[in-house]
């Protein structure tokens, strides 16, 4: 699909806005697409299936991003100016079981090896990975955080099933993850502590989310929450975003939500914020279709 036909379905989407909770219930909206301009840029064609998306404007405007399952353990480092690639780090003696996730705070990044689509999984884990280390040099060491769920008893392989997981933020010296539960279509929210050493990941809530969440992100600020993900009918994806925001005292799941639908076939995987109302996020190149990253404001829809 050329840049054209790209560009002008995405200009005709229309998005449909729910609430999760009667008591935080929105008005379905109809965004007006005068106001909207999309950023369309092809990924280099090493990213056959990016997973995991975080902006960094340190020096310049870039992104990282990564392959996930099967793939090499290598952070790629994207100039969104023209989708070009400019850097490529490699975790030292790492593994890419099913690589899904990236969370940062000032000083690391956390990479989460946790994609587990038979729910079979007993090696869990996430990388933490030195922000200086990655800037000095382009092989990198790291220190890890194993993990299980506390309350998976059953690792028999099974299509329905609720520990797969491929979203993660970091907010407060923790880590939240979002699960992408294929047995009843909502996520699991879990907490781990952003240090080193074996943990059990501890059952925090429940969002209902009326579909299969594929990452997460939140802004610098921490005044808003976007979780990525899709249905699929008939073979095809349906990708949504969940926005979480005006919620008191960081309690992210007690504030307002609303659900954009997203009328493009893309199994979109990767997302982050660009700056406090701006997302950014990617999909995976699917049967002939070349990945992209595609950007758009959702401060009007709040």
């Amino acid at each position: 699909m050329n840049h054209f036909i790209k560009t002008t379905l995405f200009l005709s989407l229309i998005f449909l806005f729910a609430s999760c909770k009667k008591d935080k219930s929105e008005t379905d909206s109809t965004l007006n697409v005068e106001t909207f301009s999309p950023e369309i840029i092809e990924l280099p064609a090493v990213l056959t299936e990016s997973s995991g998306a975080y902006y960094d404007n340190a020096i310049g405007e870039h992104l990282w991003t990564f392959n996930d399952g099967g793939n090499p353990t290598d952070l790629y480092k994207i100039n969104i100016s023209n989708g070009s690639l400019e850097q490529t780090k490699t975790l030292r003696d790492g593994t890419n079981k099913d690589w899904e996730a990236i969370a940062t705070n000032e000083n690391s990044f956390y990479i989460g090896d946790f994609g587990n689509n038979a729910g079979d999984r007993t090696n869990l884990l996430i990388y933490i990975i030195s922000k200086n280390d990655l800037a000095a040099s382009d092989t990198v060491d790291f220190e890890i955080i194993p993990f299980a769920y506390e309350n998976q008893t059953d690792f028999t392989p099974s299509n329905d099933h609720n520990f797969d997981c491929e979203a993660m933020i970091h907010l407060d010296d923790k880590l939240f993850l979002f699960t992408k539960n294929r047995g009843n279509n909502q996520t699991h929210v879990y907490t781990l502590l952003d240090v080193p050493g074996a943990q059990i990941a501890r059952l925090y809530d429940t969002l209902h989310v009326d579909g299969l969440i594929t990452d997460a992100t939140i802004n610098s600020e921490k005044s808003m929450i976007a979780l990525l993900g899709y249905t699929r009918d008939d073979g095809q994806y349906n990708p949504f975003i969940w926005l979480l925001y005006d919620y008191p005292d960081m309690d992210f799941l007690n504030g307002k939500r609303k659900r954009i639908e997203l009328p493009i076939k893309e199994q979109t995987e990767g997302l982050t914020f660009k700056d406090s109302e701006t997302l950014y996020f990617t999909c995976e190149e699917e049967m002939g279709e070349d990945a992209f990253l595609w950007s758009f404001d959702v401060g009007k829809w709040r």
